[in-house]
This record gives C-alpha cells, sequence and structure tokens, in this order.
C-alpha cells in the first residue's frame, strides 16, 4: 500500500469544496498537457479522456 497525501485549505469567507481533479483538468486557460500527465501518472490519451469526460 502506498501513502495518501491530501491538501486541504479553508475560508471562513467562502466556504465550500474544491475537487482538486476537477478543477485542474478544466481550468481556464488549460493546464500544459506535460503537467498533468506528470502529476497524474497518465498520458496523453488519458488527459484527452479525462477532460472530455470532465467538460473541460
Amino acid at each position: 500500500m502506498r501513502p495518501a497525501l491530501a491538501v486541504s485549505g479553508l475560508s471562513s469567507q467562502n466556504p465550500g469544496a474544491q475537487i482538486s481533479s476537477i478543477a485542474t483538468f478544466t481550468s481556464n486557460p488549460q493546464m500544459p498537457d506535460d503537467v498533468l500527465k506528470k502529476g497524474f501518472q497518465v498520458n496523453a490519451q488519458d488527459v484527452i479522456k479525462i477532460r472530455r469526460n470532465l467538460g473541460g
């Protein structure tokens, strides 16, 4: 089993949840494919599929 890492941020002025994968793959302007491939350990086709499925 591999260790997990979670990053959270709290703001009382703007409460709510932000899902990192959705925010990352659907950002405008788009994050470079190379960053996504390395960060999520996926290939170029996977980046395209994920963006399409998340509406990015």
